[in-house]
């Protein structure tokens, strides 16, 4: 999983708000597709003339995002609002869990430069 595959997710998610699609998606409906593991075909069924999310259908980013987010929902559910601000729409909860996602991975490669010896 790269950092161009979760900004490039997280432009597809932030077209679904600006269309203003995302009415009706909840906070469960995001967490119920977390869990059962499908979330990429239920965005892709729920929205799908508005987005392509065809990047992700033969690479291992998909299941890595989809292993990050179930991590997540597992330490942090129901304290959404509290921490990303989030407290009704299942795809701003995507947006922000994909942009933690984000700073960890950041972190992370950060960390690791810090002690690469050169």
């Amino acid at each position: 999983m790269t950092l161009i595959d979760l900004t490039v997710l997280n432009l597809q998610l932030n077209h679904i708000i600006d269309s203003d699609l995302h009415h009706g998606i909840s906070l469960e409906d995001a967490r119920d597709h977390i869990m059962t593991g499908d979330v990429f075909e239920w965005l892709k069924d729920t929205f799908r003339d508005e987005i392509d999310l065809g990047i992700y259908e033969k690479q291992p980013s998909k299941n890595e995002i989809l292993r990050q987010w179930q991590r997540t929902l597992a330490r942090y559910e129901g304290d959404e609002n509290r921490r990303w601000g989030v407290n009704h729409n299942g795809i701003c909860l995507l947006v922000a869990w994909t942009n933690e996602i984000v700073q960890q991975q950041t972190a992370y490669e950060a960390d690791k430069l810090q002690f690469c010896d050169f």
